[in-house]
């Protein structure tokens, strides 16, 4: 449920979602990188990859036992 808004944000295209990603990510990074350096939860983070590796925004590297490692496209 729903309970409160704490902030908005307008996005036009995939790219603007860009603006969400925390900046000084390694070359490759975890949900754990992101999720630490974005200052939001593990589960958070998961699923803004899910949605920015659909959208061809984060690219799937390779998968360890510490789970996937993510490039930027610019950096593939």
């Amino acid at each position: 449920m729903l309970r409160e808004i704490h902030e908005t944000h307008r996005f036009e295209s995939p790219q603007d979602l860009m603006r969400l990603v925390p900046e000084g990510l390694p070359d490759r990074f975890t949900t754990a990188d992101l999720a630490r350096m974005g200052g939001f939860s593990r589960d958070d983070a998961r699923r803004m990859a899910y949605c920015l590796r659909t959208l061809g925004l984060f690219m799937e590297h390779d998968r360890t036992k510490a789970g996937i490692n993510y490039l930027l496209p610019a950096k593939a």
